[in-house]
């Protein structure tokens, strides 16, 4: 639904991938590359896409719920997380 609402089409390729860790990374663009390697989404009709949509839902939902959980969890309050997979 993000990358949709940018690119307008599943269809993005490998440049555009890079372009967008670049932009949205920096530095640090290679170390997502990296972590969100293309080839880890090769079993999907269009890998670079899935990859844009795994990394955005992280970087949106999960890496602020996983901080959020690690400060409630350092103030001793109970925390607690459920992991999903969309296998």
């Amino acid at each position: 639904m993000f990358v949709l609402g940018q690119f307008g089409s599943a269809t993005i390729t490998a440049v555009e991938y890079t372009t967008f860790l670049q932009k949205n990374f920096g530095s640090a663009a290679p170390l997502i590359a990296k972590t969100y390697s293309l080839s880890a989404f090769n079993s999907t009709p269009f890998p670079e896409f899935f990859a844009m949509e795994a990394i955005i839902a992280d970087v949106s939902y999960k890496c602020p719920a996983h901080r959020a959980l690690n400060l409630a969890a350092q103030n001793g309050v109970p925390a607690w997380t459920v992991g999903w997979s969309r296998t």
